[in-house]
């Protein structure tokens, strides 16, 4: 608050050597403003940062704390196995659907009692689309623990053995999850697939495999022939 002061002074006339009457002054002392915390110059809460914007902690110029807000992140992205599952965090933790997920509790079953876990099939032990590889990170078709679908949304070819002997088979295996694709390659007539499979097939030379279903695309891939030697 602002205070009032009277001062009584009197002045000395040199000349006439006298002194003259009091005077009565008054005046008022109003207090020096001080700015807030976001806006003083000052890094007030020790974090190498000043003010507004720079400081994260100031909401405007007008803020009085500069004391960074603390930041708790969602469970699923913590670093910690909240629900003691022995799983953390997304996409390790099958009761995450994302990072942002705030809760990493497996998703009870709806019909099977409260006890029971419905587990996803990219974590269940099976290989539930059929293509010889089971579950994440194994199966190309599952992005996560929690994925529940193991297909792949793209064709996919692959054989056991990349490199063979003239003579060899290999077991060329089409993942798909299209009603209607064509295989091709080789001495091999062109096959038409409607889903995932696998065939051995003979090798006489290099052979170049391909899939095509359509717009939903393509893939191919290549099985070399190890170069014979004969004596002349």
């Amino acid at each position: 608050p602002s205070t009032a002061y009277e001062w009584w002074v009197q002045a000395y006339d040199i000349d006439a050597d006298e002194w003259s009457t009091y005077s009565k002054v008054a005046f008022t002392c109003e207090p020096m403003a001080v700015p807030p915390a976001c806006s003083n110059g000052l890094d007030d809460d020790g974090d190498s940062k000043i003010d507004y914007i720079d400081d994260k902690g100031c909401t405007s110029a007008t803020d009085t704390d500069e004391t960074d807000p603390i930041i708790i992140p969602p469970a699923c992205s913590n670093g910690l196995d909240d629900d003691g599952d022995s799983m953390t965090d997304y996409p390790d933790d099958i009761g995450c659907s994302a990072q942002t997920d705030d809760d990493e509790t497996d998703v009870p079953s709806t019909s099977g009692g409260d006890n029971v876990i419905i587990t996803p099939t990219c974590s269940n032990g099976l290989d539930d689309d059929g293509d010889s590889m089971t579950d994440y990170p194994d199966d190309i078709g599952c992005t996560s623990w929690s994925d529940t679908d193991e297909a792949s949304t793209e064709p996919l070819l692959t054989v056991n053995k990349r490199v063979v002997e003239i003579g060899d088979s290999v077991e060329l295996t089409w993942e798909t999850s299209e009603v209607s694709c064509t295989i091709a390659g080789g001495e091999m007539e062109t096959m038409q697939v409607t889903a995932s499979g696998k065939q051995s097939i003979e090798i006489r030379a290099l052979t170049e495999f391909t899939i095509d279903c359509g717009q939903s695309g393509s893939d191919t891939l290549t099985v070399e022939v190890v170069p014979q030697w004969f004596a002349s």
